[in-house]
């Protein structure tokens, strides 16, 4: 333990932060403390100090944990007339949970030493909570987690299918395209010489979706745009 003026905090590893006015209550303290380590050791806490703070674990819950003396705040004007106020030690000892769930035992009808088989339990109930709530936002979690992966699983197969009948309406058009060359080419024929022919012939059938056969020089173009995509070499 480090006694601690009551506006510095030490910044040691080793021993805990204790803020109070005097060294009797600083004896205090230290005996509050020391009874209340072994009691939730009995308990079956862990605890270390961190850069003076005490931080307890149980249920792999992680609170920090602080003995300080209390202040009376008192208000008044200052010298330019604004509102303003400070902090008076009142020599009341407390224990603190800090943090976003900050939770507070006190020197009252009872002093803070004849408390603390109180405080222990109340600290167990309050870890066991918090794990319990902790659980079930991660069963919460998991199901949020499983529902979306069945979601996209869903989504992933109408996505399929709605890409398999663009595919489907496209080669539809294609077709029906083919249909419309190969009567021009029929019609063109009687105009044309056979190697033009032949070639419009081989064209169409590369363009067609159902023969879609290879052609040497077509096959460098996209059948969907016609737009040159390969590498010429």
């Amino acid at each position: 333990y480090k006694f601690s003026h009551w506006n510095r905090v030490t910044q040691s590893s080793e021993v805990m932060s204790i803020k109070v006015s005097n060294f009797k209550l600083l004896n205090r303290a230290l005996r509050i403390m020391d009874v209340f380590l072994k009691s939730i050791i009995k308990r079956a806490f862990t605890y270390e100090v961190v850069y003076g703070s005490l931080r307890i674990e149980k249920y792999n819950i992680i609170e920090t944990i602080n003995c300080r003396e209390l202040n009376n705040r008192k208000f008044f004007k200052d010298k330019y007339g604004w509102n303003s106020s400070s902090l008076t030690p009142n020599g009341l000892l407390s224990i603190n949970i800090e943090g976003y769930r900050s939770k507070q035992w006190k020197d009252g009808k009872l002093k803070l030493e004849d408390q603390i088989d109180k405080i222990v339990l109340q600290l167990e109930d309050y870890f066991l909570k918090h794990k319990l709530q902790e659980i079930e936002i991660n069963r919460y979690w998991r199901e949020v987690e499983r529902l979306e992966k069945e979601r996209l699983a869903r989504q992933k197969v109408i996505q399929n299918d709605i890409d398999e009948f663009k595919k489907l309406r496209m080669h539809a058009r294609r077709y029906h395209e083919c249909q419309l060359i190969r009567d021009y080419i029929n019609a063109a024929s009687k105009y044309r010489d056979e190697n033009w022919i032949e070639w419009a012939n081989d064209a169409v059938d590369w363009y067609d979706p159902i023969i879609s056969k290879p052609h040497e020089k077509l096959d460098y173009a996209n059948k969907v745009t016609l737009d040159l995509v390969r590498r010429v070499h």
